[in-house]
């Protein structure tokens, strides 16, 4: 819905812009359902590069040949809007052809921010903008009445902007997080619990071991239980509607989801170990 700003985490080759792109509809699924709203009008970042012609030049981009620019209700001069983006007026006479790698991100944000969108799909759009550059892209996400779904390499930005987060698992799972940070951490603490059982390959079960694992299953039903219930209260009207409520159950999916997975981790840690009791 409006004002929902979805980052996709997860480390590279994971699925991430595979997954825009289904979104998007630039892929077909082979299995599943995407289910979009009806008449659902679509930004994807990457496909602006391909539709600026490099015969165009800058003033026909930012303003599609006009002295003015209209902006969420606003007249603003072609001169005023350029320098927004890091341009001066001699530069608009300059073909696109002419223009660096930054410039054209540049002129391609520009062109982002104007158009009016349902949902705006960024993948890498940091990619080329400095730092001035990217403050304006992050304020003009921020100001953005719709939804958007974001994947970039830049964490600042990804703490920043987005309200929402899924991420990939080191399994594939795609699962809800509260932040960045959250991810994180479950992949770390993965990636530790990993390397303590390298490390000790022969390990054998202690007795407290034991009584854990065999209470392992009903605290795992337990938990997945909880998160369930945590999922359908947020495909409510009266949670999906109520954007600090929303915001509130995604937290609580997030920290649900990462027992989850916690609990499953550690169970596949004692059935390691107690395979080689």
């Amino acid at each position: 819905k409006n004002g929902i700003r979805l980052g996709i985490l997860g480390t590279n080759g994971q699925g991430k812009s595979t997954l825009l792109k289904l979104i998007g509809g630039l892929l077909k699924h082979e299995s599943g359902k995407i289910k979009r709203a009806h008449n659902l009008q679509i930004t994807y970042f990457d496909q602006l590069r391909d539709l600026i012609s490099k015969a165009k030049n800058l003033k026909d981009i930012l303003a599609d040949g006009s002295d003015q620019v209209i902006y969420q209700g606003r007249t603003i001069h072609i001169i005023s809007w350029a320098k927004r983006f890091g341009f001066e007026r001699q530069d608009l006479e300059k073909t696109v052809k002419e223009l660096s790698g930054g410039e054209q991100a540049r002129a391609i944000l520009s062109v982002l921010v104007r158009k009016e969108a349902d949902l705006l799909i960024l993948d890498e759009p940091t990619n080329d903008l400095d730092i001035p550059m990217l403050e304006a892209l992050e304020e003009s996400l921020l100001e953005f009445k719709g939804a958007l779904v974001l994947v970039t390499h830049d964490r600042f930005m990804l703490d920043r902007v987005c309200n929402q987060f899924l991420g990939f698992t080191e399994d594939q799972e795609l699962l809800s997080f509260a932040s960045y940070g959250q991810w994180e951490s479950l992949r770390d603490k993965r990636a530790v619990k990993e390397e303590k059982t390298a490390r000790n390959p022969n390990k054998k079960m202690t007795e407290s071991e034991r009584k854990e694992y065999g209470k392992m299953e009903r605290k795992i039903a337990k938990a997945e239980k909880k998160l369930e219930a945590l999922q359908l209260k947020a495909g409510t009207e009266e949670v999906y509607t109520d954007s600090e409520a929303l915001t509130q159950i995604v937290e609580e999916i997030g920290e649900a989801n990462s027992e989850v997975e916690e609990l499953y981790a550690r169970w596949e840690e004692l059935e390691k170990i107690r395979g080689k009791s």
